[in-house]
């Protein structure tokens, strides 16, 4: 099932690369392509449309990436006796270890 789908997708990859017109069958991507100003606005305005969402998710995503980082390292050095957690705890581990 997989290699079918792979198969598919190169084979549309292709075809879609190989025949422009087919990618431009919507008549506001012919517009856009041609320097119309109404249709490249248009186009512009459904790539920030796009681009939000994906913004939102992807920052929301990182956060709670982040927070969970922060609580896995606040474990590790709660165990080793840290009072605070820290990105930084093993340079100030070094320089504790100098001093």
């Amino acid at each position: 099932m997989g290699r079918t789908i792979e198969i598919c997708s190169r084979l549309l990859f292709g075809l879609v690369a190989g025949f422009p017109a087919v990618a431009a069958a919507c008549p506001s991507c012919k517009d856009a392509i041609s320097g119309d100003p109404v249709a490249t606005a248009l186009s512009a305005t459904t790539l920030v449309l796009i681009a939000i969402p994906l913004a939102l998710f992807g920052g929301m995503g990182c956060w709670v990436a982040y927070k969970l980082w922060r609580a896995q390292h606040a474990e590790i050095e709660s165990a080793d006796g840290a009072t605070e957690a820290s990105p930084f705890y093993p340079l100030m581990r070094q320089e504790e270890s100098e001093s």
